[in-house]
This record gives structure tokens, C-alpha cells and sequence, in this order.
């Protein structure tokens, strides 16, 4: 199910389907999926993945994130 959450970084908010990311990167990664695991990570929007606050914070440091494709954004007419 899908649901409005906000970019960790922007708080622009983002529309996803967090439990279906987090199987998916459980099966990539051959490990066990953690229902509590989703609303602690910070979720990173397409935008913010292209910064340099977005690799000193999180690549660098290896803090527990999660990058949202494009389509997830929330756009406004």
C-alpha cells in the first residue's frame, strides 16, 4: 500500500510503497525482511541523491537510508 512520506532530507513528500521496497531489498540482499525496519529509515528522494550533503551524510558515513526512484514524488497541478 502506498503512502505519503516526506524526503529525509527536503521534507518534500514522497508517495511509496514502503513495505514492497524493503521485501524487495531484502530478497536483493538474501536476508530476512524486518516490518519495524520501515519507519526507521530515513527515506532519500531522487533530488537529494544527487547532492553533496546526500554522500558526506549518508554514503560516507554509512548511516541507514533508503533512495525513492523519480516516480515517487508528489507532484502538484
Amino acid at each position: 500500500m502506498k503512502e505519503i512520506i516526506s524526503c529525509a532530507m527536503c521534507k518534500h513528500p514522497q508517495c511509496a510503497d514502503l513495505y514492497e521496497i524493503h521485501l524487495t531489498q531484502a530478497k536483493a540482499a538474501n536476508t530476512t525482511f524486518d516490518k519495524s525496519q520501515i519507519y526507521l529509515t530515513d527515506y532519500i528522494c531522487h533530488r537529494c541523491l544527487k547532492t553533496a550533503e546526500y554522500k558526506n551524510k549518508y554514503l560516507l558515513c554509512q548511516q541507514e537510508h533508503c533512495p525513492l526512484p523519480e516516480k515517487a514524488e508528489v507532484r502538484y497541478n
